[in-house]
């Protein structure tokens, strides 16, 4: 079975002295974004295998970093572009600065929270999307009215968004604007919301047996392979994808 397959091929990731693996989810846009390699959306999952729970903290994307070992200064989603055009202009082979500085603000980021981060997984825009949109929707519980009349649109423009509160279905493109969205809300809730979307997605997988289905799970890797980069192998993503299925949804904290 596919279980099995995963079981046989997997491997643990890796964890700290208390059993616990830190994953950095970064978010951000396409290549045709206006804020190209930007991470707007910066959070640490905190997985326990052993009480098979998940702590989701959400780092402010406009935190200003006074000081790092490597990245200098500035704002917190501007790290990962600068350092990486710093290591271009220093001589570092094109293909190899991304990864590069994806470890050290994983590092830069664990070392100013006190955690350690063992692993990065950067996704964007149309990989969020395509994978909502291959669940079905996510059904989300929206806690007031969204009227964001600033929503950015195509050709650096602007058009409004609206979601009214109480029990909503989402689909890819919907969900999207329900995570960017800030204009009538603070930042806190928007992190908020992001980590609403993830929690509703992983159950929606779980519900959906998609971790079962070959057919599906070959969708996601094709989704994931135009649109994600991370520094966990192969292996250890089969391995978080394991500990993501044995999580408890009662026992996800934000």
């Amino acid at each position: 079975t596919l279980g099995s397959m995963v079981e046989m091929v997997s491997a643990d990731p890796a964890h700290d002295e208390e059993g616990f693996t830190n994953v950095l989810l970064l978010g951000e846009g396409n290549n045709d974004h206006d804020g190209i390699d930007l991470t707007d959306t910066l959070m640490v999952a905190s997985l326990d295998p052993a009480s098979k729970s998940v702590v989701m903290l959400s780092l402010p994307r406009d935190l200003y970093v006074l000081s790092t070992e490597k990245m200098g200064k500035g704002r917190i989603n501007s790290l990962y572009r600068d350092y990486k055009l710093s290591l271009i202009r220093h001589g570092t082979e094109k293909s190899k600065t991304s990864g590069e500085a994806l470890q050290q603000l994983a590092h830069e980021l664990g070392t100013a929270i006190g955690l350690q981060v063992h692993g990065v997984i950067k996704l964007n825009f149309s990989g969020f999307t395509e994978g909502i949109d291959l669940l079905g929707g996510i059904d989300i519980d929206v806690p007031e009215d969204i009227i964001d009349p600033e929503y950015p649109g195509p050709n650096y423009s602007f058009e409004t968004f609206t979601l009214s509160s109480g029990r909503q279905h989402l689909d890819g493109a919907t969900a999207l604007k329900y995570a960017r969205s800030r204009h009538s809300t603070s930042d806190f809730s928007r992190s908020s919301r992001q980590q609403q979307i993830i929690a509703a997605a992983t159950e929606k997988a779980k519900q959906g047996k998609f971790l079962t289905n070959a057919g599906r799970v070959s969708e996601v890797m094709g989704i994931l392979a135009k649109n994600m980069e991370t520094t966990f192998t192969s292996r250890e993503l089969l391995g978080l994808l394991k500990l993501g299925k044995a999580i408890d949804r009662r026992r996800i904290f934000m």
